[in-house]
């Protein structure tokens, strides 16, 4: 919807203004520059971000070179939900929307 429309708004989710959307980054290196993007955004905030250790100790165990993927969960007014997926669309696979949760209780 999003790209298709750019002028698209969305202004509500099960009734309500805001959402808790978890990310999935995959490379640490643009993780630091992808929260900034998302903070600099009205709307959107970065609350924490993770990453699961057993990911990394399986890549070294295993001996190959994967990617470690890192987990952000942003809280967003929903109104500014389309803006997060085209940044998110922008950086093609390095980043995914991996669910949006229609509360916030923060």
């Amino acid at each position: 919807l999003g790209e298709h429309i750019p002028s698209a708004m969305i202004l509500q989710i099960s009734n309500q203004t805001v959402v808790q959307v978890l990310l999935q980054v995959n490379g640490t290196n643009v993780v630091e520059s992808f929260v900034t993007r998302i903070n600099s955004v009205e709307g959107l905030q970065v609350m924490f971000q993770y990453q699961f250790p057993m990911d990394s100790q399986l890549h070294r165990e295993q001996g190959e070179f994967l990617t470690p993927t890192v987990n952000v969960s942003v809280k967003a007014q929903v109104t500014s939900l389309l803006v997060l997926t085209r940044l998110v669309a922008q950086l093609d696979e390095r980043v995914e929307v991996k669910q949006i949760y229609d509360f916030w209780s923060g």
